[in-house]
């Protein structure tokens, strides 16, 4: 049940976050069980706790991991499809191509983040 909404729902290399996931009768620790045994058998891969995702296979048939770049993205900025968060400070001039500096540190601004200011790091 829980494969076939994932399945459905999910593209292999996109993050499933375990809060976005809403099957109806299934509870959160149920919801954990089948996710564990899904990654103990090998259909899915955890990135980090609460993000899991669909392996793509490279050229050569090894399963390739999720970029810490991509799960940014559908946190606070690409969120199920609806636009939550942007890109801000020098992170945004750089994709603008107003500054040739790469900032070593990203700044997203978004409504997904609990706090005003939080820093984060995604492995």
């Amino acid at each position: 049940m829980l494969y076939q909404y994932l399945k459905e729902n999910y593209i292999p290399g996109e993050p499933i976050f375990t809060g976005d996931i809403d099957i109806p009768g299934m509870t959160e620790e149920n919801l954990r069980y089948h996710l564990k045994k899904l990654t103990d058998s090998g259909s899915i891969c955890r990135f980090e706790p609460g993000v899991y995702y669909f392996p793509k296979t490279d050229i050569f048939g090894e399963r390739m991991s999720l970029s810490p770049d991509t799960v940014a993205i559908h946190k606070y900025i690409m969120r199920r499809g609806k636009r939550v968060g942007y890109f801000s400070g020098y992170t945004l001039a750089n994709c603008m191509g107003l500054s040739t500096q790469v900032p070593f540190t990203q700044e997203i601004s978004s409504n997904f983040a609990p706090a005003l200011v939080r820093k984060i790091t995604i492995k």
